[in-house]
């Protein structure tokens, strides 16, 4: 397929990583609950990672089947799912690598792509691809739920920019304390992002160690992401700028489309 999905976060150093930093994240929950509540079951999530959004899916009753490539991710969502109660196990099938390479054996009424994973297909070509195996997937009047960034010009603006301070966030992996600090490179060119992620962790002696890594996106605007998915044979249903469901405006900070197969 043109164009790799990326990930940031294959190992299992790099996942902790990321469930310390992001496993907490709720804001979308809310909407999507409602809207797989709307659909029914069976759902899809790809892109689950950690477990985020698949498991709570299955704690209110429906089915889930959740593609992860990540290893270190997968094994962190094997982790958390192995302490819910059987109920909830036996409604998640969690399937390690990606769409393309996965069987699935059922047509879903909701597919989700949340939290910027359409971003990390970082090629006209591979989001094209994504959709149309998306479509495949999914049940006539199947619904698909994406959400990406909107873009903006903290990032789209030209030339690479220093390092900045992000946040500060405990890794429960290394069981330290992490320190974030970022820079972007946006090519007009290309409407690639590349994000470097410089991490000091602050050991107990008093020294700290750094890691550095480094993650492409590609920004996406909104008339592009309708024409894709129009060429991809979606109708669009719904289209926000939050997740409060507020119409989506140039002070937007995320964009989310909701898409219907025929």
């Amino acid at each position: 397929m043109a164009g790799v999905i990326t990930n940031l976060y294959d190992g299992l150093d790099d996942a902790w990583r990321y469930e310390s930093d992001y496993g907490g994240y709720k804001e979308d929950l809310p909407l999507i609950l409602e809207l797989a509540r709307s659909t029914g079951a069976p759902v899809l999530e790809v892109g689950a990672g950690t477990g985020r959004v698949a498991i709570p899916l299955a704690r209110t009753g429906l089915t889930v089947t959740a593609i992860e490539k990540s290893s270190g991710m997968s094994e962190i969502f094997e982790q958390k799912l192995a302490v819910e109660d059987g109920a909830v196990k036996s409604r998640i099938k969690l399937l390690k690598g990606e769409i393309a390479t996965v069987a699935l054996d059922s047509r879903f009424k909701l597919a989700i792509l949340a939290f910027n994973f359409l971003q990390l297909a970082t090629s006209r070509d591979a989001r094209m691809n994504l959709l149309l195996q998306l479509r495949h997937a999914l049940v006539n009047r199947g619904k698909l739920y994406i959400e990406v960034s909107m873009p903006h010009t903290d990032y789209t603006s030209l030339g690479k920019t220093g390092r900045r301070y992000s946040k500060t966030f405990y890794d429960r992996g290394r069981r330290l304390w992490a320190v974030l600090f970022q820079s972007h490179e946006y090519s007009p060119a290309t409407q690639e992002l590349v994000l470097e992620y410089m991490y000091l962790y602050l050991r107990n002696d008093g020294n700290a160690d750094r890691v550095t890594r480094f993650a492409r996106l590609a920004i996406i605007y909104p008339l592009e992401l309708e024409g894709l998915l129009g060429e991809a044979g979606f109708v669009i249903e719904d289209r926000w700028g939050g997740f409060d469901k507020n119409p989506l405006s140039n002070e937007s900070q995320r964009m989310i489309l909701v898409a219907a197969k025929p």
